[in-house]
């Protein structure tokens, strides 16, 4: 029996590889966010099965560097999801960043939040998988009827 829960154990950390370099700092956080647009946030943690398994999808995408990616277990992420009040992770809160008359930087969040692997896949999948830019025509063709 303990041997089955070893080797169980062995397979689970195999399959949900650690990506401690994935989450952004304090610092980080607040460049990024510096920057005029429209940041995703999302919250997560080491010890959550389905952040690693939404990372994971996220990273096969392309899309994980256009995330930013707090580990709740630090002070600066924990701090921020509790000002939220989101009851679980993984959870994407969107940052609207704007810089004002004055020149001073306006971060405005979204009141909508959105909790749970596959909610949150669907979200970022269709928000950031866009094309920066229309394919172009290269010729038109009249059709007269």
């Amino acid at each position: 029996m303990l041997k089955r829960l070893i080797i169980l154990f062995t397979i689970l950390l195999l399959a949900f590889p650690a990506s401690a370099s994935n989450y952004a700092s304090k610092d980080e956080l607040i460049a990024r966010v510096s920057k005029p647009g429209t940041h995703y946030i999302l919250f997560s943690g080491d010890w959550c099965p389905q952040c690693k398994i939404l990372q994971s999808r996220l990273g096969r995408a392309n899309i994980i560097d256009k995330v930013i990616i707090l580990d709740i277990s630090k002070k600066h992420a924990f701090s921020l999801i509790a000002s939220f009040k989101i009851p679980g992770i993984p959870s994407v809160v969107v940052a609207h960043t704007n810089i004002n008359i004055a020149g001073k930087i306006v971060v405005r969040f979204e009141h909508e939040w959105h909790i749970g692997l596959e909610e949150c896949l669907f979200f970022l999948m269709v928000n950031l998988n866009r094309r920066e830019e229309p394919p172009k025509v290269k010729s038109i063709k009249v059709l007269q009827l």
